[in-house]
């Protein structure tokens, strides 16, 4: 078919010759368009981590909110600590969060960390044998049994620890302590906005209810 002949069929079929499209230029170093492109956030690297410093100064607080408590009213020094803590996490969400966020897949806490990181729990740990020693601490008994697996693994801390509390008072004393950390994660990261107004009496209100489950005494 002859040049002239493949234009007219062109023009009687509508078919119009499709224009090659223009060259895209390689955008070159430094180029406007580059420079306006939105920069993706990246992974932060294990390294990344802060170091956990906040920790001690974390159980200080704790440890300092005991000892202002009545030696003989438990209950004033688990609401101490709880207190305590609380204080502390509102007074430094950041480092709150560092501390108690979601964790960096790939990031072990340094060795140095675990002790300070438990004494809080250690605090309401020996609150609790405290009142047990001195025959106040009265546990109501729970329908629902304690499993045979956490059992064993409660009595090997206990007996790490040298303790004589039973291992339903410490499994309590579990609940309690992650009863404390999550309501203050909820507060912190918003999750009671707009449903609880008056925190503050909220906290007290649930560690009073964990330090009844425990079976400490009413504060005289």
């Amino acid at each position: 078919m002859r040049p002239e002949q493949c234009q007219h069929l062109r023009a009687r079929t509508g078919h119009r010759r499709r224009e090659p499209a223009p060259a895209r230029r390689r955008p070159r170093h430094g180029d406007r368009g580059l420079r306006a492109l939105p920069l993706l956030p990246q992974p932060r690297r294990p390294a990344d981590r802060p170091h956990p410093g906040q920790l001690p100064i974390l159980g200080a607080a704790a440890t300092a909110a005991q000892a202002t408590a009545p030696a003989n009213n438990e209950r004033a020094q688990w609401l101490s600590v709880c207190a305590s803590v609380r204080d502390w996490a509102v007074a430094n969400p950041t480092e709150y969060g560092l501390l108690y966020g979601s964790p960096i897949p790939g990031y072990d806490a340094p060795k140095d960390a675990v002790g300070p990181a438990a004494t809080v729990v250690m605090l309401l740990a020996g609150i609790a044998a405290h009142a047990a020693t001195a025959d106040r601490l009265h546990p109501a008994p729970l329908p629902t049994p304690l499993p045979a697996p956490v059992r064993a693994d409660l009595r090997t801390l206990i007996e790490q620890q040298s303790s004589d509390l039973h291992e339903e008072v410490l499994d309590r004393v579990f609940l309690a302590w992650t009863q404390l950390f999550g309501l203050i994660t909820f507060e912190i990261f918003g999750r009671l906005d707009g449903t609880i107004e008056a925190v503050a009496d909220y906290f007290t209100h649930h560690m009073n209810l964990m330090a009844d489950l425990v079976g400490l005494p009413a504060e005289s």
